[in-house]
């Protein structure tokens, strides 16, 4: 379950963040994942309500978890599409119907978008 060390790696990230800031309580956390990163959400949930304990003035903070659509640019006419779907990523361009070469733009990354903290 890769979900449990990405959190760690996130928790430990706001933690550097709350001591720079001088923080005292953090009480909610925006993780964005992209749709191809392969993150189980209810994986990352439970990863967080586990991990969080391990942080002094993290308990009880909230998560919200925000899924990014995957971008996807056309090898060949250039144009940026969405597909519907993670299948749809592999089919054809929809402008030019080109097949390979397409490159994935967003979504397949995973990153911390925001955090809210008492002083």
């Amino acid at each position: 379950m890769h979900e449990m060390a990405l959190t760690a790696s996130i928790l430990s990230l706001i933690k550097e963040e709350m001591e720079k800031a001088k923080a005292e309580r953090l009480t909610a956390v925006r993780i964005k994942y992209g749709a191809l990163s392969n993150v189980v959400p209810e994986s990352m949930e439970m990863a967080f309500e586990i991990l969080v304990r391990d942080f002094p003035g993290m308990e009880g903070a909230s998560l919200e978890l925000v899924e990014e659509l995957p971008v996807l640019a056309c090898g060949k006419c250039g144009r940026n599409y969405t597909p519907s779907g993670k299948r749809e990523v592999f089919m054809p361009c929809p402008a030019c119907g080109n097949e390979i070469g397409n490159e994935v733009l967003s979504g397949k990354g995973v990153y911390l978008d925001q955090i809210e903290v008492d002083d």
